[in-house]
Order: structure tokens, then sequence, then C-alpha cells
């Protein structure tokens, strides 16, 4: 029901500025509409200040590592704008810090579908599709992130990481070696697994 009002308030809006700015309404009704806009505007905003609040609460608690706090504001600031990619983000963000790696792939891929150009998102997703024990899928969101960001030490270690776990051996010393020249604290030696 808030969103209907939200909306309604905004076409209103976009209809006065329309008429009586666009169209060149006389001075009185300009005048009036420089009145009225800016109370419409504080009428149809409540829902996006709380967006605000909680998602700005929601960083805040991130950049705190206050992970479990941050998820419940975050959550919040999704189900007010479920098309915000920053929210979906770091609400992935929040769930891969805690374990819930499923919820961190499924935010982040909306952030992804949200903002296909952030390509940090593809390292993350990358990261919780691993935990997921999803490795082509993660091979190609490392693969993505790599080729947009090719001086990534990180993200060389981890599509190496993926490539390894996935049996494309040849490729991942590859990418492990790009890894270890371009960001040698990474001490590629930690690498335990099975082949």
């Amino acid at each position: 029901m808030l969103k209907i009002i939200v909306y309604f308030f905004r076409a209103l809006t976009i209809n006065f500025i329309y008429f009586f700015y666009l169209k060149g309404g006389n001075l009185r009704k300009r005048v009036l509409l420089q009145i009225l806009l800016p109370l419409l505007l504080l009428i149809a905003s409540p829902a996006l200040a709380n967006f605000e609040v909680n998602l700005n609460k929601g960083i805040a608690l991130y950049l705190e590592k206050n992970y479990s706090e941050s998820i419940v504001y975050l959550e919040k600031a999704v189900l007010e704008n479920p098309e915000s990619p920053v929210a979906n983000q770091l609400l992935g963000l929040s769930n891969y810090q805690v374990g819930n790696y499923q919820l961190s792939a499924d935010y982040l891929e909306k952030a992804k579908e949200l903002d296909p150009e952030n390509k940090d998102i593809n390292l993350e997703l990358g990261n919780s599709y691993l935990q997921l024990n999803r490795y082509d899928e993660a091979e190609k969101e490392l693969s993505q992130y790599v080729s947009s960001n090719p001086k990534s030490g990180i993200g060389q270690y981890y599509l190496g990481y993926a490539q390894l776990l996935n049996g494309n051996y040849e490729q991942s010393i590859e990418s492990l070696n790009n890894a270890n020249n371009l960001n040698p604290e990474l001490n590629l030696q930690s690498i335990d697994c099975e082949i």
C-alpha cells in the first residue's frame, strides 16, 4: 500500500512539473509549484527516507564488522527498495560473512542483475559459489572479474582456486602464478586440496 501511495505522489509531482513548469504556466502557477513541490516530495518520500536510514545504518554496521546486525537493516532496505543494487550487494556480503552462502549468492545475483557493470560483484559472487561447491559458476564469475581486472592478484588467486577445484589444472597453475606475481603476499602455499 505504501508503494502505491509513493508512486501516486511521484506521478502527481511529475504531472505538476510537466504542466506548470515545463509547459510555461504563468508566474503565479510557477510560484505555487515552487511551494507545493517540496511539500509533495516531503509527503512522497518517507519510504525513501526509511530506505536511506536503513541502508546507511546497514553500511555502518557492515564496516564495523557487525554483520548480523547489518543484515537486519539491509533486509529492511531491500524490502523498501528491492531494486537497489547497493543494498542487495551489501546484504549478500553480510550473509557471506556469517556463513549464509546461499542467501549471499541470491542477493549478489540480484545485485549483478541490477548493476551488471559492477565487476566487483563477479568476484563476490564467485566466492559465494566456491563456498557452495558450484565450481563451474564460480569459475565463470571469477573469469569475468579477472578479464575486467587483470592486475587483481586476489582475483587471479580465486580464479586459480576455482579452476583447480574444477579440474582445470593447467589454467589453475597459470592463474595462481599470475596471482603470485601480482601479489606475493597471498601465500599461495596455503591452498589445500586433493588432485
